[in-house]
């Protein structure tokens, strides 16, 4: 959870990948994650508009952001279950959240 906000925050974030569809690719697995390790950027757009807008945005509800993240990337390459390969370096993350806020405890 950002303490600035009520928007949750994965520590980490993993999105895997099937493989290419050739026949070869069939028996390939991706595994790309992400570790973050520190929030180094964080902007409400609300802030950003003028008196007017901002008192619309606040009625209707809206409460947008920009959240920059530093951590690990890890990409995996699995091949019908073993691991082929598997590199982690440093890396940079962006969210951008232009929904409606939650509530704090929900």
């Amino acid at each position: 959870m950002d303490p600035r906000r009520a928007l949750r925050v994965a520590q980490r974030a993993v999105q895997p990948q099937a493989g290419s569809g050739r026949r070869e690719g069939r028996d390939d697995r991706y595994v790309v994650s992400f570790r973050r390790e520190k929030t180094i950027f964080r902007s409400k757009q609300i802030e950003i508009l003028t008196r007017e807008k901002r008192a619309a945005a606040e009625a209707a509800g809206f409460d947008g952001a920009s959240l920059r993240f530093t951590g690990e990337m890890t990409l995996e390459h699995y091949r019908r279950g073993a691991t082929v390969a598997s590199v982690t370096e440093p890396a940079l993350r962006e969210l951008m959240y232009l929904g409606h806020a939650r509530a704090a405890d929900s």
